[in-house]
């Protein structure tokens, strides 16, 4: 079996200055991608109006969603240092799930920090690649 990898980041509540926590996850690097997923869709849902009638929306959920896509966001960035892609050498279901979740979240608002050199490449570079002609 192989060794599990860092695919998301708990924020450490006890810890007053937010830090992030990497988690190992034995199914490996496609989870990156969800766990990003699944923060901006939080999110989205709780100050959005689509869902006001929907779901008993709460701010504070929100403000943790965003934080730790921003946390997912960070800790992506990091591990990509010095990659091209997320999970081997070839584009995969990893990066297309993290890149889908990336364009969600420039529609909601939690765009990529500039400062996240590698993840902005990565977009970039992916999003250049949806573009071309088939």
């Amino acid at each position: 079996m192989p060794q599990p990898v860092p695919t998301h980041v708990v924020l450490n509540d006890g810890d007053p200055a937010g830090v992030a926590v990497l988690v190992a996850n034995p199914f490996g690097r496609t989870s990156v991608g969800l766990v990003l997923f699944a923060h901006i869709g939080r999110y989205l849902q709780h100050p959005g109006e689509i869902f006001k009638t929907r779901i008993k929306q709460m701010p504070e959920v929100a403000e943790v969603a965003r934080e730790s896509a921003l946390a997912q966001m960070r800790m992506i960035g990091s591990f990509i240092s010095g990659r091209r892609f997320i999970a081997g050498k070839r584009y995969t279901i990893a990066g297309i799930t993290a890149m889908v979740a990336l364009g969600l979240g420039a529609v909601v608002g939690l765009t990529v920090d500039s400062g996240l050199a590698n993840l902005t490449r990565s977009y970039e570079e992916v999003s250049a690649r949806a573009e071309r002609p088939a």
